[in-house]
């Protein structure tokens, strides 16, 4: 694909025999060279947690998880040499149009996984797929479920925008498997020019399930930081290894056990 800058997608596992399948779409500032090295230990840590708590599970001991990261279009960038690259970002990231042109390349990556995955036991294999995006990347998500067809059965946005839409069934995905995140520092989203541009506010609609950003404890007995900032969701607490409780959260519905996950 041309344009100013790269497009990649990586895999942590195997997508083509894995159970479960998670595409985490980025947002604001997040280029190949610049970003992937923090997506793929993001990716890694959440893929750890998921089989973790699969290997807890008497009922899905030995199921396997694959996670992505996904960046198959520009995102607007604010970051460059000059005046021009910060003021065509913020433009570009209070537009829908980066989120359009993205969106069907989004929703074609993400029924090749199904069509990719391989024959196991003599029967075509079905993976669990969770749609995950982060701040204008939700918008990118939501948009592309939005597309004609059944890509994903779950979604995940957090520090969202907006997805262009006020229901779990608009997206091809069922009532209660749609959640959000907001984290109570998270800045950016309380921007003016942000506030429901795209669609209400997934983070207050009912239509969605709310999970918790807050510190707490998680069923497998582990104290976790809260998620805060922006930045925060997918990140590791300050001890550099653990999962916040967003991170737990995410993990929890790419397992296909959002019942562990907590709610707010």
């Amino acid at each position: 694909m041309t344009g100013e800058r790269g497009k990649a997608a990586f895999a942590i596992g195997d997508p083509d025999t894995a159970d479960h399948i998670s595409v985490t779409t980025p947002g604001l500032n997040t280029t190949v060279n610049g970003s992937f090295e923090s997506m793929s230990q993001e990716a890694r840590g959440l893929r750890d947690l998921s089989m973790r708590e699969l290997n807890r599970s008497p009922d899905h001991n030995g199921e396997n998880v694959a996670t992505i990261g996904w960046l198959g279009f520009e995102a607007p960038n604010a970051v460059g040499p000059g005046n021009f690259d910060s003021g065509r970002g913020w433009h570009d990231v209070a537009s829908e149009l980066k989120a359009s042109e993205a969106a069907p390349r989004l929703a074609q990556f993400l029924e090749g996984l199904e069509v990719a995955s391989h024959e196991v036991d003599g029967a075509d294999k079905n993976p669990h797929i969770t749609a995950v995006g982060h701040s204008y990347g939700s918008l990118v998500t939501g948009l592309a479920l939005g597309e004609p067809g059944e890509a994903a059965d779950d979604m995940v946005v957090y520090g969202s925008p907006g997805i262009s839409a006020d229901k779990t069934e608009q997206l091809g995905i069922e009532h209660g498997h749609g959640y959000t995140m907001l984290g109570d520092a998270d800045d950016l989203i309380d921007v003016p020019a942000l506030v429901e541009r795209f669609g209400p506010d997934p983070h207050t609609n009912p239509n969605f399930t709310h999970l918790s950003t807050d510190p707490g404890t998680t069923s497998d007995g582990i104290l976790r930081e809260g998620a805060h900032t922006h930045a925060d969701y997918p990140r590791t607490g300050s001890d550099g290894e653990t999962l916040r409780i967003s991170g737990y959260n995410i993990a929890a519905v790419v397992a296909g056990l959002p019942e562990l996950a907590v709610r707010e």
